[in-house]
């Protein structure tokens, strides 16, 4: 995790880099590696955590930096192919505030997890409510949580591990 440019508001470095790792947790086969200078969104062979301005409304991206292609497995007819570098980012230009003190501000633990989703190899789903649906409202805390879709489409692909 690199905590160099984080939001400004609402919580604190402590409190960004504890929402950012609870996001993590709900993913089994995911764990946090600790602290980094890396900045994220290049190939340098590290899984990197980072804040950086994104543009527009997006609370945050994952770059799939690096697959290798040579370990790859068909599951539930699905060709997958092993990741060796996803950087996720979180766009510190938002309010990033907890269920305490929300007022028009972003969940960073749900937006977390969401990114963390993608991170695992999940893409995006079309139900309302589930961690990965591709948008949240501002002081929405429903997605730190993960639904049943996204249960449901974890297991799809590991599965087969």
């Amino acid at each position: 995790y690199n905590g160099a440019n984080g939001a400004t508001c609402c919580l604190s470095a402590s409190e960004q880099q504890s929402q950012i790792v609870s996001g993590i947790t709900p993913w089994a086969i995911a764990s946090f590696g600790g602290s980094t200078s890396a900045s994220g969104a290049k190939r340098d062979g590290v899984n990197a955590i980072s804040w950086g301005k994104l543009g527009g409304t997006t609370l945050g991206v994952t770059n799939y930096v690096s697959t290798n292609t040579s370990q790859t497995q068909v599951c539930n007819g699905n060709l997958l192919a092993r990741f060796q570098e996803v950087d996720v980012r979180f766009n510190n230009q938002f309010r990033w505030m907890n269920a305490n003190n929300c007022s028009s501000g972003f969940d960073l633990a749900g937006v977390s997890t969401h990114e963390f989703g993608h991170a695992v190899g999940l893409g995006h789903t079309d139900v309302p409510g589930a961690t990965m649906f591709p948008s949240v409202g501002a002081c929405d805390f429903s997605i730190s949580s993960l639904a049943a879709d996204d249960k449901s489409g974890y297991s799809a692909i590991y599965s087969c591990r």
